[in-house]
């Protein structure tokens, strides 16, 4: 322990040396102490240099706390000297698991934060949605890194950011220097760290050309690799091959690929169908801020086995004989290596940590610096005229849909056929994924642009990473609730290749809500559309009699028609409600529990009945419609597929159209997820349902 602390103490030494407008930034603090008193949560790369500047504003008076924003890139030497010689509350390790990662952002904002200094944005998401209790005493907040900007714009053009926000990241000095010099640098520090392999001769890909892209494609040059570069922007691929780099499609460079740098801040940069065709021996890695470039799950679900064959790098076999190479579970790349450069932050300079620690009076002066003010682009850079229609209907703080069900962790299964009695069948592929009826529908309607409450309870066991990936759809969670009493909900879903599903269940809490003695309601009082579907039906109609003069109810029981539902329960139900979902295997339960001849009979304005391929039939207000089936480009796993139609139909609804046209978007919705494995792994853009569903719409006209 001595050994380690007297390392960490050492680096802090040797970055204080080399980081001169800090210092004479650190002096002037140590006199005036402007921070005197405020109380700052930060989640940073916590390694020497976000070390230095701890240290500084802890020097101008601040109370400060911090954590990791990376659960690879803390250095355990520099954490445990900060807050053993400076005596600063760190909460980081390396290696962190998720659950940790999460615990450690949640013990900063227990500390009631004035200020946080973010990179990626967690801390803030975090703020605005499972911990909405601090945003009151939250005075501002900086963020920067691309994908943080990214997140937290779309955040202002919702309306839902409650706080300005410095945009520390289109601060020249940060993305001309620090972005093209440091990341480029850096990045291959962590690849020469990570694999000990010779750059030159090798095809080295760079996906995305933006200013980190630029400086890790210029430096691949310099080691004497070939280089292609990958871009959707046209301008930015022209540039790329202006400056003597090849520019290719995704799937076309990775054949050739010896390594290939992710570096976009987007999802799914590295898919099944790039690694289906990727050469023997391709090492992979991601400089993008969060792991979601590059899809673990479908590389694991290609391959036979894992195998951690150096410190940081994990080997794929997959099932034809070819090894991929993943360094660091896809988490940031350089900080595999030695972090960002000790120079990078003084790069970055006044532009960056200047604004961090100095007086309002003085943050006049920074004109150059973008901020968020409940805005989503730059004073001088707004565009009139340029409105995410999705926001048509008001502020995304106001849900429009709120939707009661299941959240659960879900294993996807597929055989080659289902085993007879007391036997059994070889697994052929296995996904572990986010899931639930709940989920599906509130996840998939947000991210479509319909403002959507998830309304309901997991366990405390929820893991970080799915808790991560719902606070990132931008729904409304403030009836979101963990609690003590079970564990979250979980399915394990057996699918053939004909497409027939078998699934067994674990309840969790939402199957037992009554005994939780907490009723959800807020949400659903403010919602024109209030959707059930799976969980206890008594809790749902208390919940219905507390809302129904409010709201429009939908009652959708789906899987669980033929055993949670009865024939006491689901009349009552449905007395209550305005709509009724199903699909036509589950209709022949809910015929019988209601007394109907034909599900359509059923007393409420809407009933829509899903038949697979065959499409839907529907009642609206007493007249019998059928909706055809849009057809997908292949059929992968028909998981979720019930669930995004319905999230399709609410979207079209608050986007304006009618119930018709709702449906048959409803219906293209769905043909784009069953294309994926997983209910949530190919939810489309707006754009691309509307250009799928544009042929069938016309139909209906």
């Amino acid at each position: 322990m001595d050994d380690l602390l007297k390392q960490g103490s050492l680096k802090l030494h040797w970055v204080e040396n080399h980081m001169p407008v800090l210092q004479e930034i650190r002096k002037n603090f140590i006199k005036e102490r402007p921070l005197e008193g405020l109380k700052i949560g930060m989640a940073l790369h916590t390694e020497a240099k976000t070390g230095m500047l701890a240290i500084t504003l802890a020097d101008a008076g601040a109370n400060i706390r911090l954590a990791s924003c990376n659960p690879l890139s803390t250095d355990d030497s520099v954490a445990l000297a900060l807050r053993d010689e400076y005596g600063l509350d760190v909460y980081a390790k390396k290696w962190e698991s998720q659950d940790e990662y999460y615990a450690n952002l949640n013990t900063v904002l227990n500390m009631n934060p004035d200020l946080i200094i973010d990179d990626g944005a967690d801390l803030i998401t975090m703020a605005h949605t499972t911990r909405r209790e601090v945003l009151p005493n939250i005075k501002a907040a900086n963020v920067e890194t691309t994908t943080g900007v990214t997140r937290l714009r779309a955040m202002a053009a919702d309306g839902t950011l409650q706080f300005p926000v410095l945009d520390v990241n289109d601060a020249k000095m940060k993305f001309l220097f620090d972005n093209r010099y440091g990341t480029g640098q850096s990045a291959f520090d962590g690849w020469m760290n990570s694999t000990n392999l010779l750059v030159a001769g090798k095809t080295v890909v760079v996906a995305g050309y933006g200013w980190c892209g630029k400086g890790i494609a210029m430096r691949a040059k310099g080691f004497g690799a070939c280089v292609i570069v990958t871009e959707v922007d046209p301008v930015k691929a022209i540039e790329a091959k202006m400056d003597g780099f090849q520019v290719m499609r995704m799937i076309d460079a990775v054949k050739q690929a010896d390594m290939v740098f992710t570096v976009t801040g987007c999802k799914d940069i590295l898919t099944l169908e790039h690694f289906q065709v990727m050469k023997d021996g391709c090492v992979v890695g991601n400089v993008g801020h969060f792991d979601n470039e590059i899809n673990k799950e479908h590389l694991y679900a290609l391959s036979e086995t894992c195998t951690r064959v150096r410190e940081f790098i994990d080997e794929y076999k997959m099932k034809d004989g070819r090894r991929i190479y993943l360094i660091g579970h896809g988490h940031v790349l350089r900080h595999t290596g030695f972090g960002n450069r000790v120079h990078e932050p003084e790069l970055q300079g006044h532009a960056a940590y200047r604004p961090q620690g100095t007086r309002r009076d003085r943050q006049q002066d920074r004109r150059d610096q973008a901020r968020f003010h409940g805005s989503p682009h730059r004073q001088a850079q707004r565009r009139p005229g340029k409105i995410h229609h999705r926001m048509e209907r008001g502020n995304m703080s106001e849900p429009f849909l709120s939707v009661y069900g299941h959240v659960t962790v879900d294993q996807i299964l597929t055989v080659r056929k289902f085993p007879a009695d007391n036997t059994t069948e070889d697994i052929i592929t296995k996904l572990t994924t986010l899931g639930g009826t709940g989920t599906n529908i509130a996840v998939a309607a947000a991210k479509l642009g319909c403002p959507t409450a998830l309304c309901a309870f997991v366990g405390n066991d929820f893991p970080g990473m799915y808790e991560k990936q719902i606070a990132d759809s931008g729904l409304i969670l403030d009836e979101f609730l963990h609690v003590d009493k079970f564990e979250t909900s979980g399915a394990v879903v057996v699918n053939d290749p004909n497409m027939t599903q078998k699934v067994v269940f674990y309840q969790g809490p939402q199957g037992f809500a009554d005994d939780l003695d907490i009723l959800l309601t807020k949400n659903a009082q403010k919602s024109k559309y209030t959707h059930f579907c799976t969980g206890q039906p008594s809790y749902y109609i208390r919940v219905m009699d507390e809302i129904k003069s409010k709201t429009r109810i939908a009652i959708d029981p789906a899987q669980e028609s033929h055993r949670i539902w009865n024939s006491d329960n689901f009349p009552k139900a449905l007395s209550r409600s305005d709509a009724l979902f199903c699909n036509n295997f589950e209709a022949e339960s809910l015929k019988k529990y209601a007394g109907l001849k034909e599900i359509t009979d059923a007393d409420v304005d809407l009933v829509v009945c899903t038949h697979g391929a065959e499409g839907s039939i529907a009642k609206v207000k007493g007249e019998i419609i059928k909706i055809p089936t849009v057809k997908a480009e292949r059929i992968a796993d028909p998981t979720g597929c019930g669930d995004t139609y319905r999230a399709g139909f609410y979207t079209a609804l608050y986007k304006g159209y009618e119930i018709p046209e709702a449906l048959t978007i409803a219906s293209t919705v769905a043909s784009f997820v069953i294309e994926e494995t997983g209910a949530l792994t190919h939810i489309p853009t707006w754009d691309a349902v509307m250009e799928r569903a544009e042929p069938y719409l016309r139909e209906i006209s």
